[in-house]
């Protein structure tokens, strides 16, 4: 009974609070009209759709279930059980801003359906204006400004999937208009390797060599030409018929003639850069270096001795590249407008530019040389502090006397003495290459009275293993000597291996005299020890893997000719198909090493970047 009363009045009460909602609506739709355009420029003009909830209805109400729900629930319980009449279903959401104007109701004390007394759901949408005036935008907003929203949402998702359709096809379009015609884009180029990259290149070269001296040879045909014309024309008319004929029959000839060897010269520019492409990066000693009489004496003398080969090795290199540096630094006197260091620095790459361009500097060179910048570096704060010129010489002289003295002689004492423990009486071993360390501890060990053999690996095309052989056999050790294909049969009657090095890399690999590698590996076969005897001036934070990366290329003659004389290689030497490849160096992996001998004593391959040097 309670029941049925309370739906008259409810649905009383409803409808009051509707027709209040819609006066105030109309008042405010007033006021905003007597704002005038100055509002509506202000705050951009919007569609208010949303919930707009008056005070009792944002308080939330307790249901008969005894759960606490918010209006906004309420409105969307009453929306879908359709108890909301179309009156109550409509809002005019028209406002020049962001505040919403709401409903007007006023709620008692025992309203219990307080908070469903708010009003219809709508949202807030951007009006677009297409007037040129104000009058126009308010005009455009006021017709779409009321929005019907009825009891469910597909209305209003249908109309914003529309809109938001519509507005990203119009941009598409000025986009594409905008953009105009499409171009077309190629396909991606397939990706070249470094070796197919150098093989093109030189092939380029050699076909814009060959252009040019086509060129060349067309006009010298073409002058030629001219002046018989001219010969012929003072004899006679038949004369320089005959003369003219002959000159363009010559003429096109000399043409046939440089297009033959435009292609021979591209494809045997493409063979031999296709078979040479490992190792094209590389370079060599140069055999043609001529001196430059800008650099010093000194410097000038040790470049010819490097690009002849007269100073070879990289202890000696890098031990003539000191004692020359030390000259150098001697005669050198800074500029009066600039500063010793810096000024010195400078001139330090010069020598080395022009040492470089002899031969490329070795591991232990370039070592040498960064330590000498690190010194003129430090001592360029010294400097600042009031050191004169004379004390700044001084103290480079130091440094150079200082590395010459601990990482090279100080080095090779060391060595020595730990290279002599491993030397027993019977020992049969076998070296490979002239390694100043090698030769110093195997004429030690026979001062101290070790009883042993050695045996003399030596390959072309550098034969250095002659020099070592006559130096022990001087001494009064047995020797045996053979070349590089006998190194199984003497492998299996060794029983140690001890080689010298160029260089030592982080990784552990060895950098030593090219066949080091092989003469390695055939001891790892046989369960040989290999040991490597080494200055710390030669480690480096280099990691390597091959023979290709970081090498020197030795010249092609000296494998097709054996002692000035011309070999089997040399009549071939100028075959399109043929390359010659002469390795400088050789790589041996740290697997086929037990221990490094260095002036820190024998260490691992993996320990060598705990003693590079320190810069």
């Amino acid at each position: 009974a309670r029941s049925m009363t309370a739906t008259p009045d409810r649905d009383a009460r409803r409808e009051r609070r509707s027709n209040d909602a819609d006066d105030d609506a109309g008042r405010a739709t007033a006021r905003d009209g007597a704002d005038g355009a100055q509002a509506t420029m202000k705050t951009p003009l919007t569609r208010t759709v949303g919930f707009a909830i008056n005070a009792g209805a944002r308080d939330g109400t307790e249901d008969a279930s005894g759960r606490w729900d918010g209006g906004v629930a309420m409105e969307l319980r009453a929306m879908r059980s359709g108890e909301k009449t179309g009156a109550a279903a409509r809002e005019d959401g028209v406002g020049t801003g962001l505040a919403i104007p709401r409903g007007g109701g006023a709620r008692g004390e025992g309203d219990d359906d307080a908070g469903r007394a708010s009003r219809s759901p709508v949202m807030i949408l951007p009006v677009r204006g297409r007037g040129g005036t104000q009058g126009g935008l308010e005009g455009e907003f006021a017709s779409k400004a009321r929005v019907e929203v009825g009891t469910g949402s597909d209305a209003r998702d249908a109309a914003a999937a529309a809109a938001t359709g519509e507005e990203a096809e119009e941009k598409k379009k000025k986009k594409s208009e905008s953009a105009g015609a499409g171009r077309e884009i190629p396909p991606p180029k397939p990706k070249m390797s470094k070796a197919e990259r150098r093989a093109l290149q030189e092939s380029q070269r050699a076909a814009k060599a060959a252009a040019k001296a086509g060129e060349g040879g067309a006009q010298g045909g073409a002058g030629a030409k001219k002046s018989s014309g001219g010969g012929a024309n003072a004899e006679g008319g038949a004369v320089s018929g005959s003369a003219g004929g002959g000159a363009s029959g010559e003429a096109s000839g000399a043409v046939g003639a440089n297009e033959e060897k435009k292609k021979k010269a591209a494809s045997t520019s493409a063979s031999v850069g296709l078979l040479r492409n490992g190792v094209s990066h590389l370079r060599g000693t140069a055999k043609d270096y001529v001196p430059s009489v800008v650099a010093h004496p000194a410097v000038e003398r040790l470049a010819l001795n490097y690009a002849r080969g007269k100073t070879k090795g990289a202890r000696e290199r890098v031990s003539a590249l000191l004692r020359v540096l030390r000259v150098v630094v001697e005669n050198f006197e800074a500029p009066a407008d600039a500063t010793y260091a810096l000024s010195l620095t400078h001139h330090l790459n010069q020598v080395v530019h022009t040492l470089d361009k002899a031969r490329p500097m070795g591991i232990a060179m370039g070592n040498a040389v960064r330590s000498l910048k690190t010194h003129l570096a430090r001592l360029s704060r010294d400097e600042n502090q009031g050191l004169c010129n004379d004390g700044c010489k001084q103290k480079t002289l130091m440094h150079i006397d200082y590395f010459i003295k601990e990482k090279l002689d100080g080095a090779l004492e060391s060595i020595v003495r730990a290279g002599v423990k491993n030397i027993e009486d019977g020992d049969v071993i076998v070296t490979h290459g002239a390694s100043h360390a090698v030769r110093e501890i195997l004429l030690r060990a026979h001062e101290a009275g070790v009883k042993f053999t050695v045996t003399v690996v030596d390959s072309r095309p550098s034969s250095e293993g002659a020099g070592i052989l006559s130096d022990l056999c001087a001494q009064g050790i047995d020797c045996v000597f053979t070349a590089l294909n006998g190194l199984s049969y003497a492998m299996q009657h060794a029983t140690k291996v001890l080689i010298g090095a160029a260089a030592c890399l982080s990784n552990g690999v060895v950098v030593s005299r090219i066949g080091s590698s092989a003469v390695a590996h055939a001891a790892l076969e046989q369960g040989v020890p290999v040991f490597v005897a080494a200055e710390t001036c030669k480690f480096h934070e280099r990691v390597q893997f091959d023979a290709f990366a970081f090498n020197e290329i030795g010249a092609a003659e000296s494998i097709s000719r054996v002692d000035a004389v011309d070999g089997v290689l040399a009549s071939a030497a100028n075959l399109p198909n043929l390359s010659i490849i002469n390795l400088t160096y050789d790589v041996v992996p740290a697997k086929c090493v037990r221990s490094i001998i260095c002036e820190a004593g024998e260490i691992a391959p993996a320990d060598v970047p705990c003693y590079t040097l320190a810069h």
